[in-house]
């Protein structure tokens, strides 16, 4: 890390400045806990628990759904929601709900090709879902084109890491 003073306000663009004696640079080591067993290896146990209201067919209707991720395994690294819904119920938006340890969702839609589905991706946490985590995520869709649903929609929910 590199030290470097910075404009005094009122001073006409002086700079602070450091003593000559003191270094103007520095390291220090951060450890990183990581809890993956005796066999330093990591198997996470994660498992899906998903809510969803009724959903009337009428064009630009919400629909929000609840999506709850438990690792009941050890430490996972870099675990990601994946929602597969049809093209005519777009994703609008990823939130939590607030409390403690929550953090911010960014979701990514692609949709593919013929298939008419669209595949929104949501990363869970900025490096490691630790062990015993529980991480609930709002998501909010609205239809689009109603005459693309039929009696049941489909929406497939997976997380992997």
């Amino acid at each position: 890390m590199a030290v470097e003073g910075l404009e005094v306000p009122g001073t006409g663009g002086l700079k602070s400045v450091l003593s000559p004696d003191n270094p103007t640079s520095f390291a220090h080591m951060i450890l990183l806990e990581k809890v993956c067993g005796e066999d330093h290896v990591c198997v996470s146990d994660l498992s899906v628990k998903f809510t969803s209201p009724k959903v009337v067919c009428s064009q630009g209707f919400p629909v929000e759904v609840s999506v709850e991720v438990a690792n009941s395994g050890e430490d996972s690294s870099e675990a990601e929601l994946t929602l597969v819904h049809p093209s005519s119920i777009p994703f609008v938006r990823a939130k939590r709900p607030s409390g403690p340890g929550q953090v911010a969702v960014w979701c990514v839609s692609n949709t593919r090709g013929l298939e008419n589905l669209t595949h929104t991706v949501c990363p869970l946490s900025s490096s490691v879902l630790r062990q015993e985590a529980r991480v609930t995520v709002l998501m909010s869709f609205t239809v689009f084109e109603e005459t693309c649903l039929r009696e049941r929609l489909a929406l497939n929910v997976f997380v992997t890491t």
